[in-house]
């Protein structure tokens, strides 16, 4: 039964909608993430559509300066593009500029293979203004701290033709991506809330991504691991796999 179930699917994609927490104060920043994984096909004898999960992909890639976290789609394939450019980048604005042309091209790509194979199911998966995927870049430059998010959105023009859109959100010190809509749009936002923070940074964050995982078992899951930036220096807190 295995082997017939290999044969018979069709595969689209792999993805990482996951959730992503980052803060920022005066002397450090503080990123954690999970380390789920989807793996999305088609069944060529029924036509649904499966998904396989995996708690194999590190979500947070580091560099000399520069850091950065990434969730959405088509995560694997952004967290590569991303990993391949950090090396040679100086900067964040040229990071920025590099990242945002290559993964529109990326996004478009794997939005485009998805159409094709699930059809009208595909509007009821991404609905207009789906936030299509995030980067947190997160470091140092010019002796200082800097944090950034953009954000890829999918967005409906004239004639319902859909188009993409990036978003730069340098304003705010805490930010999370990835299943965020019941952390952002509820009463009691446990961002803000004095309870999750009380045990520090680190317990902060684990607290949420455990409670994001309570709402999204199948899309965030497995080790959690954390990264604090200082103006000195870049170290992991207690780094699990697949983060090795």
């Amino acid at each position: 039964m295995k082997l017939l179930f290999m044969i018979c699917i069709l595969p689209i994609y792999c993805f990482s909608q996951t959730c992503i927490v980052a803060l920022k104060s005066k002397d450090r920043i503080v990123v954690g993430g999970e380390s789920r994984v989807a793996f999305s096909g088609i069944n060529t004898l029924t036509g649904q559509v499966v998904e396989k999960y995996e708690d194999s992909i590190c979500k947070i890639v580091t560099g000399k300066n520069i850091n950065f976290a990434i969730s959405g789609f088509p995560g694997v394939k952004l967290l590569r593009f991303g990993r391949n450019i950090l090396n040679d980048t100086v900067s964040f604005q040229q990071f920025e500029d590099r990242y945002m042309r290559g993964a529109l091209e990326i996004v478009k790509k794997s939005f485009d293979n998805e159409i094709q194979i699930l059809n009208g199911v595909f509007d009821n998966k991404y609905p207009t203004e789906s936030v299509l995927t995030d980067i947190i870049l997160f470091g140092r430059e010019n002796d200082s701290l800097k944090m950034i998010r953009l954000s890829l959105v999918l967005r409906k023009g004239n004639n319902n033709l859909r188009f993409f859109e990036w978003y730069n959100d340098t304003l705010k010190d805490t930010l999370i991506s990835g299943e965020t809509k019941e952390l952002e749009y509820n009463n009691k936002n446990i961002l803000y809330d004095n309870n999750t923070w009380k045990n520090g940074t680190i317990k902060g964050i684990e607290y949420i991504i455990n409670y994001v995982h309570t709402l999204h078992p199948t899309h965030v899951g497995g080790p959690i691991n954390i990264v604090e930036v200082t103006k000195r220096k870049t170290k992991w807190i207690g780094k699990k796999p697949p983060c090795y």
